[in-house]
């Protein structure tokens, strides 16, 4: 089954219900097909492109279970397979923007750090953006690399796509608790984490302020074109630091006190003399 494909800013393929004469592009040699468990099968087609077509075309080739089946089979819902055309010819912009970059909260207790990119494909043919973020610290030394958009996600005309990123190169990390195979949730469906420590990261102690460099390229036909940014964030275990200034406050207070009580004794017993 041959349908259209929009826009979805998560990267999920949103199939549509629209129909036009695009989708007579493509036929198949065959209406169905025959799917063994755990082995890969080749669906052949082919697309006829006449001369008006022009810019971007996306599709999705659904595979839904025939009424033919054996009794045996188990299929959850429908797969489908996009199909992303670019027809090349005059006027064709493969063109994208930088519409966020940024951390998910600019004090970070621990590691990890969430970044949030927002990419919008402003052009009339998709886009693929790929890259790295970059993390410096103290002295913009870089310590660390977060590879964003690996699976090279195409972002089509008009849409805004999410990529979340995450640094969690560190020695005392906070992690999610599993528990027989699942992530442990409180009360209110949160998931409950705990801090791990990494002794094979023993020198990755993370505190201080750290810049995150984002370098993304993507290929708009004639070369590389490039998107960058830069945000900062910080990295402050402020329970422990609070903890410890608790801490050595009262230990000040008691010494005091003790002074105060040694010269009322030192003068008590001075006078006594």
């Amino acid at each position: 089954m041959l349908k259209k494909i929009g826009p979805d800013s998560t990267g999920v393929v949103s199939i549509q219900d629209q129909t036009d004469e695009t989708l007579s592009w493509i036929t198949f040699p065959k209406t169905q097909i025959a799917a063994n468990p755990q082995e890969w099968t080749d669906v052949p087609f082919t697309i006829k492109i006449p001369k008006s077509a022009g810019y971007g075309y996306y599709f999705a080739v659904q595979f839904v279970l025939s009424n033919n089946s054996s009794a045996n089979a188990k299929v959850a819902g429908s797969g489908a397979v996009p199909i992303l055309l670019t027809v090349n010819r005059p006027g064709a912009k493969a063109e994208g923007q930088l519409v966020l970059f940024n951390t998910d909260s600019l004090i970070n207790e621990y590691l990890p750090v969430s970044f949030t990119t927002m990419i919008k494909s402003t052009g009339n043919i998709y886009i693929k953006p790929h890259g790295d973020i970059f993390i410096r610290g103290f002295g913009d030394s870089e310590i660390g690399t977060i590879e964003v958009n690996t699976a090279q996600g195409a972002i089509l005309p008009g849409a805004v796509r999410v990529f979340n990123s995450t640094w969690d190169d560190g020695f005392v990390v906070s992690e999610p608790v599993i528990d027989n195979g699942r992530y442990l949730t409180d009360a209110k469906g949160n998931v409950v984490k705990h801090l791990v420590i990494h002794w094979d990261r023993l020198t990755h102690f993370r505190i201080g302020k750290y810049t995150a460099s984002l370098l993304m390229v993507y290929d708009n036909g004639k070369r590389d074109a490039v998107i960058e940014s830069t945000t900062s964030f910080w990295v402050f275990p402020y329970k422990i630091f609070a903890v410890f200034i608790l801490a050595l406050i009262i230990f000040l207070i008691v010494i005091r006190l003790l002074l105060k009580w040694y010269v009322r004794k030192a003068i008590k017993k001075a006078g006594k003399k």
